[in-house]
């Protein structure tokens, strides 16, 4: 079945997610990784959050795992670290949206793409010393989330790309478990390999 940007997101307009007039003059983010984080295990993280959210059946579970994103994201990206409060309002917003969507719900898998490229963008124009407001933020979050999903042939890439990155972090998950039971590769663990805490909570997917 066929879905326009209208299916994904009834509060498309409302959220104005459209392109950005700057964004030639910008050109796409890069990343400025800080030393404390590791950018593979983060990137995986973070998708597993978002798996674990599409899987939920309970809305609040969900937005705890939105949340959690925005945070992760800027320890990739340090310099955009003031703005994970509106960061994090607006991917709980489009994650909650996306997540009351039956046909929009896969898609939820696409929203740490959308946190990163954001949170990467605001720190690359801040790093430059362009000015950042929380409009910007704002608008900027709509852009890269409008990209993402938009095109269904784009926003198929970011999905695939976010469930390899999962099933890669569960796999790590295992065989760090593996090991702290002083286990072989060909043992499963003793404990769940898939626990990870957000916002206090132990949450686990094995």
């Amino acid at each position: 079945m066929s879905m326009t940007m209208e299916d994904l997101l009834p509060a498309a307009r409302e959220l104005e997610l459209y392109g950005d007039p700057e964004d030639e003059f910008y050109g796409e983010p890069e990343f400025e990784y800080g030393s404390a984080a590791s950018p593979a295990a983060e990137i995986r993280l973070m998708e597993h959050l978002a798996a674990m959210a599409a899987q939920t059946e309970s809305e609040a579970e969900a937005e705890a795992f939105f949340g959690a994103l925005p945070a992760l994201a800027a320890r990739l990206a340090p310099a955009a670290a003031r703005w994970v409060p509106e960061l994090t309002k607006r991917a709980v917003q489009l994650g909650r949206q996306l997540w009351n969507s039956p046909a929009a719900k896969p898609y939820v898998q696409a929203l740490p793409h959308v946190v990163r490229r954001t949170t990467a963008d605001v720190a690359g124009r801040y790093s430059r010393g362009a000015p950042v407001s929380l409009d910007l933020v704002t608008r900027r979050f709509a852009h890269h989330a409008s990209r993402a999903l938009r095109d269904p042939h784009r926003r198929r890439r970011v999905v695939q790309r976010a469930r390899r990155a999962d099933q890669a972090w569960i796999a790590d998950a295992r065989r760090r478990a593996r090991q702290a039971n002083g286990m072989g590769p060909g043992r499963p663990p003793a404990v769940p390999g898939g626990s990870i805490v957000v916002n206090g909570q132990r949450w686990c997917r094995c």
